[in-house]
């Protein structure tokens, strides 16, 4: 047995530092490890990347790069990953990253330098033709991601809060019946398609995806006047969401919650360790801002969606957010940060797609 190997991998008695690297397709089954880890708060969820998250990508709509924290065996410590893809911004289209999936194994707790060292490698990925900032959300209950990166310590990039955000969780079967005869809803007819997409167009915030209106899109309308639109977005075949556990307290008053929660219209509250039932409204556009409007719309992609709970969020000052605060769901409360050079003022309002977030 050599010296370095009786030292156990370290040179000199010292262990060596562990290393920033790019994701391999072999680390993929670390990876989903430390994805694994519950998200804190009174509802612990798991976050999961598709399968091959940490494969590099490249495409027409989406560009993807994965890195890792490894120790001196090659063991994974930590993850993170920055997915680009062409977002509204102002009166444009443009490429946009996004930070996610960070996670770092227990063993490198106290060393939160080297997971925001991390971050600015993974920003080195950046292209000329991107934005000088990436996005990122935080739950607002995570108090320790939240103190690590706004710290600003040395060497990581900036961390600009731009908005506090809600994503509001709904039951399909209770929202389904938010119908109202005086709005008709109905996917968009190929002969509407171009007014959809013009309204979608005027009304869409910044940061919201850039995605060309069909067929398969909700229309509302009053009478012949289109009065707003959405789609509905499943992402199940791409990350997986699970509800990881409860809080104690919230653990012991679930089976008698339950039945209120199902009688007052909300979502319940399922049993811990399956993948969540969940799809997404997104590019909801109501321009009128129209409470019965926004529910029909709801209704109507919860009716289409095969799924049991459809999520929407948006930013605190979204003049749909009065409408979407008052219907019976689950709450989930994060903040939305730029990282890196801070953006200039938003030409249109700031709300990127929970979706995608």
């Amino acid at each position: 047995m050599d010296g370095q190997a009786a030292a156990g991998g370290m040179t000199g008695g010292r262990p060596r530092a562990p290393r920033i690297d790019w994701a391999h397709a072999s680390d993929a089954p670390a990876i989903s490890d430390l994805l694994a880890q519950p998200l804190p708060g009174s509802v612990r969820m798991v976050l999961g990347d598709h399968v091959d998250g940490c494969v590099p990508r490249d495409e027409p709509r989406l560009r993807h790069h994965a890195i890792v924290v490894r120790d001196d065996a090659g063991r994974v410590l930590a993850h993170g990953a920055r997915t680009v893809r062409p977002l509204r911004i102002g009166d444009g289209v443009g490429w946009v990253g996004y930070l996610h999936g960070l996670r770092r194994d227990p063993a490198l707790a106290g060393d939160g330098l080297r997971l925001v060292r991390a971050l600015a490698r993974l920003r080195e990925t950046r292209r000329t033709d991107e934005a000088a900032h990436d996005l990122t959300a935080i739950l607002s209950s995570n108090s320790v991601a939240r103190r690590v990166l706004e710290g600003g310590l040395p060497g990581a990039p900036a961390y600009h809060h731009l908005s506090d955000y809600r994503t509001v969780v709904l039951s399909t079967a209770a929202a389904a019946r938010w119908t109202d005869v005086a709005v008709r809803i109905c996917f968009s007819p190929a002969w509407a398609i171009d007014a959809v997409q013009r309204m979608v167009d005027r009304h869409a915030a910044d940061y919201a995806p850039s995605d060309a209106v069909t067929t398969s899109w909700l229309t509302a309308w009053r009478g012949d006047r289109l009065v707003g639109a959405m789609r509905v977005v499943d992402r199940r075949n791409e990350r997986r969401e699970i509800l990881a556990g409860y809080a104690p307290w919230l653990s012991a008053v679930r089976p008698a919650l339950n039945p209120w929660l199902r009688l007052s219209g909300r979502p319940t509250l399922p049993a811990p360790g399956r993948p969540l039932s969940l799809a997404y409204a997104s590019q909801l556009t109501v321009p009128d801002a129209d409470p019965i409007v926004v529910k029909a719309l709801l209704a109507a992609g919860s009716g289409t969606a095969q799924a049991q709970r459809l999520a929407v969020g948006l930013t605190a000052r979204h003049p749909l957010s009065p409408c979407i605060d008052r219907l019976p769901a689950w709450r989930i409360d994060s903040r939305i940060y730029a990282v890196g050079a801070c953006p200039a003022p938003s030409l249109r309002l700031l709300s990127p797609e929970a979706a995608w977030l």
